[in-house]
């Protein structure tokens, strides 16, 4: 899963739990510090197949930031509302 999907994951539920309108764009992600272990499955390497931004990792990829700000648990988020 490229990277860019999890940014995304991050602002889709930050737009959810915010309630003022939020920038579509990289400005409102200047403040987050984005870790992810190199050759993981949030940051793979150049030589493995990956779908561009799949379905139901990305939906696990957003029900666990959901969780980390204890807004829900075990729900079915997704980016594609």
């Amino acid at each position: 899963m490229p990277t860019a999907i999890v940014f995304s994951a991050i602002i889709y539920v930050l737009r959810s739990l915010i309630v003022s309108d939020l920038p579509l764009n990289q400005g409102c992600l200047a403040p987050i510090k984005l870790v992810v272990p190199p050759e993981s499955l949030l940051a793979p390497t150049d030589e493995v197949a990956v779908c561009a931004g799949n379905t139901e990792a990305s939906q696990r990829v957003t029900d666990v930031i959901f969780k980390a700000f204890q807004a829900c648990a075990a729900s079915q988020g997704g980016c594609n509302k």
